[in-house]
């Protein structure tokens, strides 16, 4: 075989191997069951590969019954066949001594004579800032529903009264989940920023006082989390609720509300799946925020139309949750809703006696019951930062992604070449492992990379002292699929003619 052979042989081979060290990109194409649902389309089940790993916490809000509020929620429990790990409950700042009868150490009380130590919720307490009163620690009474402006708090104008709180919640043997003014971008709220000539800056400078005194009281433990509505009202660039986020470091979870009213809201609004919410913000918040999400708050109306009842609304919810890579809890709004303007909405799907001694089911609880049967769907709460994400996440779609540096070398003898492998979501953790002929070692910083979030591993090639030139065949095997290396030592003219498959090249070349 001539000079000129040889030439025409190393340039074909070159390009059959491609020796470059761009990155390779091996993510799987969408699914098509990620297309975007339009408001009344029914969801399709489909499960991200974070969910099947960790799955989704349940939680409730049930209407408090003073003195059986702890048989409330294990009645609750019991009709739906399955512990709720995490309970929601409202307090503003006209509660009194949180130790005396008003309201939360009042009924915490009754918890913990009535709920078994191992059913013990995780308690959401959303701390909402109206209400206000001097004798407890603010600058001055607020009348009943009135809000306390943010620049109050921030200020400094009701320091006394959160920090006597949070000597309570240092001492309660609860885990917390602290939500402070939530829906804080919707103008019907009576602490809304812009009521009082006030920005959403002045909210985000009261959420940090307050987290700034529980931190200075030693309160550990706590996890702040940040609620939004189904978005922002009025819906201007200015009143855009990611204007009211807190910052990183300040927050531990983040949420929306999923509420269907359909046409008992105060604006009347079409019948809305749970997953036009979710297509709306959930995504949306895991591209600006690595943080746990949670819905907390969920429910639907009931109508006799063909279509729209709250079973099928609920089964829909259940069966779309899944898909959503940060979502980790869900609380069903099992009330009614408070508000005159809003029709008084009926969500609920138990009703109990006035004494709370009986618990009956209503329309949409075997829904309900039956949907939380999954074992998708937990009975208890990671902590946020056992679960917080460590990227954003940009897609609508939760496919693998896997990026491979290169699979191709020139390496001399002697020198090292690393394969860097990055992946993101994947339910069991991934094998990395490198089959290498004898002339070569191989060296594996991370041979089990992690999930659900995936991770990095980078395996280093080294081609050992006396090795032929030659064009090497090595296999990488990641999660049990092989993937071709190929190493090129020396030069290209003195490699090729040790390659045995080089007669199949000409062949095939004919």
């Amino acid at each position: 075989m001539n000079k000129h052979t040889f030439t025409a042989l190393a340039m074909a081979f070159m390009t059959a191997l491609t020796f470059v060290q761009t990155p390779t990109q091996a993510a799987i194409d969408p699914h098509p069951r990620f297309k975007k649902n339009s408001i009344s389309q029914t969801p399709n089940a489909a499960v991200s590969p974070v969910a099947e790993a960790l799955g989704l916490s349940l939680g409730i809000y049930l209407d408090p019954i003073a003195q059986n509020y702890g048989n409330e929620i294990t009645q609750f429990n019991s009709l739906a066949g399955k512990k709720h790990g995490l309970i929601e409950l409202f307090m503003d700042f006209g509660a009194g001594d949180p130790f005396d009868e008003p309201y939360l150490g009042y009924l915490l009380y009754f918890v913990d004579r009535q709920v078994p130590i191992e059913d013990r919720p995780v308690l959401m307490v959303s701390w909402m800032p109206m209400n206000g009163k001097k004798k407890f620690g603010c600058d001055k009474d607020y009348a009943l529903k009135e809000g306390v402006p943010p620049r109050t708090i921030s200020q400094g104008l009701c320091d006394k009264y959160i920090r006597e709180y949070a000597k309570f919640f240092k001492k309660l043997p609860y885990r917390i989940i602290m939500k402070y003014g939530q829906e804080m971008s919707v103008q019907e709220l009576p602490y809304w920023a812009p009521r009082f000539g006030q920005t959403p800056q002045d909210y985000i400078d009261s959420w940090r006082r307050i987290v700034t005194i529980f931190r200075e009281e030693g309160v550990e433990g706590i996890e702040w989390f940040w609620g939004i509505s189904t978005g922002s009202h009025p819906d201007t660039p200015e009143n855009n609720h990611h204007r009211y986020y807190p910052g990183d470091e300040w927050v531990d979870w983040v949420g929306i509300i999923a509420d269907n009213y359909y046409n008992l809201m105060w604006s009347p609004q079409p019948w809305r799946e749970m997953s036009s919410f979710g297509e709306d913000l959930l995504w949306d918040f895991s591209c600006r925020y690595a943080k746990p999400q949670m819905i907390h708050e969920m429910a639907s109306v009931d109508t006799n139309e063909p279509g729209k009842s709250k079973a099928s609304w609920i089964k829909n919810a259940f069966a779309d949750a899944p898909k959503y890579p940060f979502l980790r809890s869900m609380i069903y709004f099992n009330a009614r809703d408070p508000q005159e303007r809003n029709h008084y909405a009926d969500f609920r799907i138990t009703t109990t006696s006035a004494d709370g001694s009986k618990m009956q089911p209503l329309p949409g609880f075997e829904a309900y019951k039956e949907a939380i049967k999954s074992p998708l769907y937990k009975t208890d709460l990671p902590r946020a930062k056992e679960i917080t994400p460590p990227y954003t996440w940009c897609k609508k779609t939760t496919d693998t992604e896997l990026t491979i540096s290169s699979t191709s070398f020139r390496l001399g003898v002697g020198e090292t070449g690393t394969i860097n492998i990055t992946t993101k979501m994947h339910s069991t953790p991934w094998p990395v492992e490198m089959s290498v002929p004898p002339q070569f070692s191989v060296q594996i910083d991370n041979p089990l990379i992690s999930a659900p979030w995936g991770g990095n591993s980078n395996v280093k090639l080294k081609v050992l002292e006396d090795t032929p030139y030659g064009i090497y065949n090595l296999t990488l095997k990641l999660n049990g699929q092989e993937i071709p290396v190929s190493v090129l030592v020396g030069d290209v003219q003195n490699a090729l003619p040790n390659q045995i498959f080089l007669p199949t090249m000409l062949n095939n070349s004919k």
